[in-house]
């Protein structure tokens, strides 16, 4: 049964990601190697509210309402789990196809890292829904930003993983984040261009790619042979 509910999920989020014209689009421009990292964090939230959306309908169509009997409490584990490293896959999938892209546009022969789903990140995202007693609180997890942060940091180490690499391999690689008008105070003091130095830091105490719940800042990342790029100041925002 559990399995059976897992594939449900999976057919409806489908579903939602295959209606949307523009999300149809802006993976085609991501794979072609056309589309910008933005679109990738935008691709992000969205898989990120279809997936929430989907869960939400078939495990209320799966235990009703009130509270939830006869599951041992384990919707996150027994459920969930395997849905949220599917599109974990998926998500990185489409990353490494607009990175492999950038790199074939600088005539390099190296392929992006894919990286796997980071265990703790996955326990964070899993352990609330084996917690949960109730439908309600089930559901009021689904509407909560978790699930979006769950894959949006998922980028970001996956962004951080591809650039260490590359500038271990000695490419210039400059990181850009970004952030939007109604962003807080923690946001903008992190927002600005960065040459990248092969840590997390690009000034003191200064982690670019932190990250805190309903953070929606992209990031992203400009790779070049070198002498193109006007090189950053690492501990100076733009």
């Amino acid at each position: 049964m559990n399995n059976e509910i897992a594939k449900n999920i999976e057919k409806l989020i489908n579903s939602k990601l295959d209606a949307s014209d523009n999300l149809r689009a802006m993976a085609k421009r991501i794979r072609e190697g056309r589309g910008s990292y933005k679109d990738l964090y935008a691709y992000s939230i969205a898989m990120s509210n279809a997936i929430k959306e989907s869960a939400k309908s078939e495990l209320v169509e799966a235990f009703g309402t009130g509270k939830i009997k006869g599951f041992e409490n384990l919707i996150g584990t027994e459920i969930m789990r395997s849905v949220f490293e599917d599109y974990h896959g998926k998500l990185i999938d489409l990353g490494s196809a607009k990175v492999n892209a950038q790199l074939k546009s600088l005539s390099l022969g190296i392929k992006p890292i894919k990286t796997d789903v980071t265990f703790s990140r996955l326990l964070d995202v899993v352990t609330p829904l084996d917690e949960a007693t109730t439908a309600e609180e089930v559901a009021a997890f689904l509407d909560g930003e978790k699930i979006n942060q769950f894959y949006n940091a998922s980028l970001d180490e996956f962004v951080e993983e591809n650039a260490n690499f590359q500038y271990e391999a000695g490419l210039t690689t400059v990181i850009v984040r970004s952030c939007g008008s109604e962003s807080c105070a923690f946001c903008k003091g992190l927002e600005g261009t960065y040459e990248y130095n092969g840590t997390k830091e690009a000034g003191p105490h200064e982690n670019i790619f932190a990250r805190h719940d309903g953070c929606t800042c992209t990031i992203d990342v400009r790779t070049t042979r070198g002498g193109s790029f006007t090189r950053a100041n690492n501990y100076r925002r733009r």
